[in-house]
């Protein structure tokens, strides 16, 4: 776990690691025309963060991976909100 300021770190942790990893990722991002390519293709498990379920399902997945010995990357922080009720607010209106 880690923080991150763009779509390029998780990117660029993985790209020195000598060893296959994985990560979940918000599925918005995989609509991206090249990031969602990349990440389809490395197996990153995309998380629906507005639905508890589905994002649960996609943890599954993700402890899954765990289990059968893939090194994981999750970097929840990138899109944290402060909920007051002006963030709360914002995020309906996206």
């Amino acid at each position: 776990m880690f923080n991150h300021s763009s779509m390029f770190d998780q990117f660029m942790i993985g790209a020195f690691l000598p060893h296959y990893i994985t990560a979940v990722a918000a599925i918005e991002v995989f609509y991206y025309p090249v990031f969602g390519l990349l990440m389809k293709k490395y197996g990153i498990i995309p998380i629906v963060r507005k639905n508890i379920k589905k994002a649960l399902k996609s943890l599954s997945k993700a402890e899954n991976a765990l289990n059968n010995g893939v090194s994981f990357l999750i970097s929840p922080e990138g899109t944290c909100l402060l909920y007051t009720s002006d963030a709360a607010d914002e995020e309906d209106s996206v």
